[in-house]
């Protein structure tokens, strides 16, 4: 299965207090996501030095992120898995995936042939092109909601974001690191165009503003310099 997503994504920092405030705000709004409560669980692939992750943070206007993704530990090679390319021009995002068996997505990494779909193709030139293995293990727990009358609108509360540079497989070990060392959460609006009133008079209300902020950018960043990369409103 193959499949293409393309929308503008805003994230905002936020702690507990201030997202229960803005949630009681905007209840009326929103509903429960049909996986309302799930764990996301990628692995990033990138070149030996971290190419990929050095030019994103560089902020270029273009720029593009390879991952495994799967939505459960991956406890067998039969599981299933996502492999994508995230393309980010300015604040539009076009994400493109296809999905197949943890075994199969592995020997596709190590010798990415060219299929008929389009979306294989794109995958397979890209691998060639950066020549990637998995660098980066990254989870997060995720709550998401959808637009009651906006059924595009997609808002999501990302919190435990966590990762490792060693034991890289899609699950939870002992050498995970969180991110955060607070309560601090994070959350992303995803819309196909501009937000609904509502939704921009709420985040103004609760002063909350967009923020530039890469979760893997911030990991890669954290584990350089022992420090959370300076965020500032985008």
């Amino acid at each position: 299965m193959t499949q293409v997503i393309q929308r503008i994504e805003k994230k905002y920092l936020l702690d507990a207090k201030q997202c229960t405030s803005l949630l009681n705000r905007i209840r009326s709004y929103i509903s429960e996501d049909i996986y309302p409560a799930s764990s996301i669980y990628n692995l990033y692939l990138d070149t030996e030095r971290f190419d990929l992750i050095h030019r994103s943070m560089e902020k270029p206007p273009f720029k593009e992120k390879l991952r495994i993704r799967s939505y459960e530990p991956i406890l067998s090679d039969e599981a299933s898995v996502f492999l994508e390319i995230k393309r980010k021009y300015a604040a539009t995002v076009c994400k493109r995936r296809m999905q197949l068996r943890y075994k199969d997505c592995m020997a596709f990494l190590n010798k990415p042939s060219l299929k008929t779909g389009q979306i294989e193709k794109e995958l397979s030139y890209t691998l060639r092109q950066y020549q990637v293995q998995p660098r980066i293990f990254l989870a997060y727990d995720r709550i998401s909601y959808v637009g009651i009358q906006e059924p595009q609108l997609r808002i999501t509360i990302d919190a435990h974001i966590r990762s490792r540079f060693e034991q890289l497989c899609l699950a939870d070990n002992a050498y995970n690191e969180s991110l955060f060392p607070t309560d601090m959460l994070l959350l992303e609006i995803k819309a196909v165009r501009c937000y609904p009133l509502w939704l921009s008079r709420a985040l103004s209300d609760e002063k909350l503003y967009p923020t530039s902020f890469s979760k893997v950018g911030q990991v890669f960043y954290k584990k350089e310099k022992g420090e959370l990369l300076c965020l500032r409103a985008s």
